[in-house]
């Protein structure tokens, strides 16, 4: 378990948070030996929750970064740190419904204050990895003296290392965040702090020295969180649910509803991050006191299948069945867990199913145990003196089925008083399936879909008739565009399996989601005095399906989504939208971007397919591609979105031409120290300040440094052949895992070791008005990188741009054909864009290769093996220590 100490000291859960901040409510009615009958709660049907658990049961992967608070007000509102207990649990309970439910899932961590850092990197959500998971949090618990509570680089942070997350097909995201202070920077007083923090904001244009720049610069940030386009309406594009934590200790004057605002796109004070939202893109609960942190991370920790909630007062002396709160298992339940928690100075709470002699009874003094009731395994742990963890887990099926109730007890009352809730996970066993085939939708068409159950995990075919309770399934059909389209609304028993129809006409050609959902209810009981139980009611279950409504048959198919990786400098950008005939393809026109960032303006989209007469004509089966460049009018951080539209033709031209939207993103990095050298002169001209050239270089020499703290570093070892192609010695296709790529500290900036021999050294360049550039030195071959200036002329080595993150090279041995080769990647600290990077190498390498080697002797001049590194002027080893300390370099 996690931290059991640490989390029993000081929490008391009194008015545990559940849904909401709400306090405890009023007690059952009194005098009615009724039992408190578990019932669904009321989720809006957009519930995000909800949401995420249908993209993780359709068995997409998920990824799920935990973004945690590292300012100073730590040590005073979580002296005890029960966020990293919380946390923890929250960590378990998802790797416990991963386990259970078969989910591809990752968890990462980071951490934010005056910036955002990837703490722990994407990790399986397995129980292997979990020990390496809850060890990294625990480090949290000195991670509480952070400057500033920067928001805003908390969500840039966040949506970009989850945009990082490329993936070839669909995916669940989601990102959990935790802060106990409002918006918050501060004045940089000394130049200490200058140096440490740096001066100002990548989204301000002032120097945060004086407290007028410091509340400037908050409104900045919240104007781009929040405009439309801005960087919550960003984390919706990417349907990245948020899923909200603000913590308000007592005497804390923290303002949340910009918190609120980002996650729920609505609520008082959101109003200005609501923006269009629909869904609901996230969900936002505060807790007034550190103890209700607990509850707070349950809410978000079984998004597979929401939690069924019960409150009542607590029995006096001994259990008693007013105050029961009470669910009924059958065989379509595998497991269940129980968060209970109660108001009483002393306490004991029971366990029991109808039927038992006698309750087991917990008691706080006994932190955690385990027992069996018939083949059922009961796990208890005391997470604090007011908060118990139950697990129950299904054996054989002996003792399983039937009432069961847990009751809270205050031995010392005598009436019933106190307040108890409980939060019961009721995990079934079976999920809603699409029965139907993975033939192409076409627009016009009516199609079929049949629906099913299912086993979770195994996947296995559950006949209807084999539901002991009641089984009801419903599915609708949401297409982007276009109002949702009811296949079914309830369809129980035999039914279920019987295909449904769907009219897809005027049904918008794009991607769309088959949404399945399971109403179970288990099935009824009758307790140890012969009345009636009715079966439990479990939250809807629901599977979403990935459909791609397609144009026509007689025409083109056409991708719908169009990845464009990502820009740090201010160049057209080149894609194209893949298309596999017959027919004919051209682009029409470009749509307003619909998220930009601060200062960008729309793209100008052009294409050499820009009319039916230029159009791309594929045959049946062919494949091809429409050509694309986007040019933009700026560069700042920040996600591009917008859409494109292409017409189609069948091939012998008989036919309408059709509309086909075609969605796009891109990522803009600005690089923070970019704009340095053009500040300084745009200043000394204001002045009108004459100032010698040697100034001029000085300032630029300043700047000329590789921005970050770190890198990570992917190289691989191959041959280039007769074309310029690179096959790597272990074979396939250029790869890189991610886990197994090396970090490289960049220190000073100036000159940075790399693992493998070679260097990376900073230049500032003769010319005073063109931005510096990195060289690749020592690399043991001719060079050349993804920068169209990919190599100086007389050394043949790499250049880079100073940002080396998101650049890769690749190095020739000699000219020959079958040259033994090598091609080294950089991405920043979070691996963010490698996907793309990789896409770019393998389609470029040849055209880079082939100019390289028009410049490289005719006969081999290097050997195969890199040399010792250049040590150069001033140059570190290969081995740079993680402090940073390096010897300075001239930087010429």
């Amino acid at each position: 378990m996690v931290g059991l100490e640490g989390r029993r000291a000081g929490v008391a859960l009194i008015g545990a948070l559940i849904l909401s901040a709400s306090t405890f409510g009023g007690a059952a009615g009194a005098g009615t030996p009724e039992p408190n009958v578990a019932a669904p709660s009321e989720a809006p049907a957009d519930d995000p929750v909800r949401r995420l658990g249908s993209c993780m049961a359709s068995g997409q992967p998920t990824d799920v970064l935990l973004v945690l608070d590292r300012s100073s007000s730590l040590e005073t509102t979580d002296p005890e740190n029960e966020r990293v207990d919380a946390a923890g649990y929250l960590v378990e309970r998802l790797i416990a419904v991963a386990d259970t439910s078969g989910a591809d899932m990752s968890i990462a961590v980071a951490g934010f204050d005056v910036s955002f850092e990837i703490t722990k990197k994407w990790t399986e959500a397995t129980s292997a990895r979990q020990g390496d998971l809850i060890d990294h949090l625990e480090t949290y618990r000195t991670k509480n003296q952070g400057w500033e509570t920067d928001y805003w680089e908390a969500v840039q942070g966040a949506r970009t290392a989850l945009a990082g997350r490329e993936r070839d097909d669909a995916h669940c995201q989601a990102w959990v965040w935790f802060s106990d202070g409002s918006y918050d920077l501060d004045v940089r007083d000394s130049g200490e702090e200058q140096s440490r923090y740096g001066k100002g904001k990548p989204y301000a244009d002032d120097e945060l020295t004086s407290r007028k720049a410091v509340d400037s610069a908050v409104k900045a940030g919240v104007l781009d969180l929040c405009r439309a386009g801005g960087q919550a309406d960003q984390l919706r594009a990417q349907d990245i649910v948020t899923l909200a934590v603000g913590l308000k200790a007592p005497g804390s004057d923290a303002d949340f509803d910009l918190m609120k605002g980002i996650a729920e796109a609505s609520g008082s004070g959101g109003e200005s991050c609501k923006g269009g939202a629909s869904p609901t893109p996230g969900a936002f609960i505060q807790a007034s006191q550190v103890d209700e942190l607990l509850f707070a991370f349950d809410e978000f920790a079984s998004p597979n299948q929401k939690p069924i909630e019960q409150d009542s007062k607590l029995c006096p002396k001994r259990s008693c069945a007013e105050e029961a709160h009470t669910f009924v298992l059958d065989d379509s339940i595998g497991s269940v867990h129980i968060l209970g928690t109660a108001d009483a100075s002393q306490k004991l709470v029971a366990l029991q199913r109808d039927g038992m002699a006698k309750p087991i009874l917990f008691d706080p003094a006994t932190t955690s145990g385990a027992q069996r009731i018939g083949d059922v395994e009961v796990t208890s742990t005391w997470l604090s003196d007011d908060s118990l963890e139950l697990d129950l887990v299904r054996g054989n099926g002996k003792g399983w089925a039937g009432l069961w109730s847990i009751v809270f007890i205050d031995p010392d009352a005598q009436k019933a008083a106190g307040a108890a809730r409980s939060r019961i996970h009721l995990q079934g066993d079976i999920v809603p399936a699409w029965r139907g085939d993975d033939e192409a939708w076409h627009t016009g068409d009516t199609v079929e879909a049949s629906f099913g159950l299912a086993r979770i995990g195994s996947g296995e075919n559950v006949p209807p008739a084999k539901i002991q309770g009641r089984a009801v399934v419903s599915a609708v059909l949401e297409v982007r565009g276009a109002e949702p389209i009811v296949v079914t609304d309830g369809i129980e028993g035999a039914a279920i399996g019987q295909p449904q129809q769907i009219d897809l006409d005027d049904v918008p050609i794009g991607d769309a989601v088959l949404r399945i959902t399971l109403d179970l209810t288990t099935k009824s009981a009758t307790d140890s005095d012969g009345r009636a139980v009715p079966g439990t009611e479990l939250e809807p279950q629901s599977v979403d399906v990935p459909v791609q409504i397609l144009a026509p048959a007689d025409y083109p198919r056409v991708s719908t989504a169009l990845r464009l990786g990502s820009i740090e400098e201010l160049e057209p950008v080149d894609g194209e939208v893949t298309v596999t005939g017959p027919g004919c393809v051209w682009f029409a026109e470009a749509r307003p971007a619909t998220t930009l960032p601060t200062g960008v303006g729309s793209p100008r989209v052009t294409s050499s397919a820009d009319s039916q007469e230029s159009c791309v004509t594929l045959q049946e089966g062919e494949e091809g591609a429409v050509p694309l460049s986007f040019e933009f009018d700026a560069l700042d951080n920040g996600a591009v979105n917008g859409a494109i539209q292409l017409k189609a033709v069948p091939t012998d031209g008989v036919g309408d031409p059709i509309a086909i939207d075609v969605d796009y993103t891109l990522e803009m990095r600005k690089p923070r120290d970019a704009s340095t050298f053009w500040l300084a002169l745009i200043g000394i001209t204001l002045l009108g300040v004459l100032i010698p050239v040697a100034m001029l270089y000085l300032v630029k020499w300043v700047a000329a440094r590789i921005p970050g703290k770190s890198l990570l570093l992917g190289r691989m070892s191959g041959t280039v052949d007769a074309d310029g192609q690179f096959h790597p010695t272990a074979g396939g296709l250029l790869g890189f895992d991610q886990a197994t790529m090396q970090t490289v500290f960049v220190g000073n900036g100036r000159a940075v070791g790399l693992p493998g021999g070679g260097q990376l050294i900073a230049r500032m360049g003769l010319n005073p008005s063109a931005a510096g550039h990195v060289t690749a030195r020592g690399l043991g071959g001719s060079s050349a990188s993804s920068l169209r200036r990919r190599s100086s002329t007389r050394r043949r080595e790499a250049i880079l741009p100073s940002a080396v993150a998101g650049s890769w090279l690749v190095i020739v041995r000699a000219a020959h054909t079958g040259a033994a080769a090598e091609v080294i990647v950089f991405t920043n600290s979070s691996g963010s864009g490698l996907g793309d990077l990789v896409d770019d190498a393998r389609s470029r390498i040849p055209d880079v290769v082939t100019a390289l080697r028009s410049r490289m002797p005719a006969s081999p001049q290097v050997s195969a093996e890199p040399p010792p590194s250049d040590q150069g002027w001033g140059a570190p080893s290969p081995t740079a220590p993680p402090d940073g300390s390096q010897s300075p370099t001239n930087g010429w």
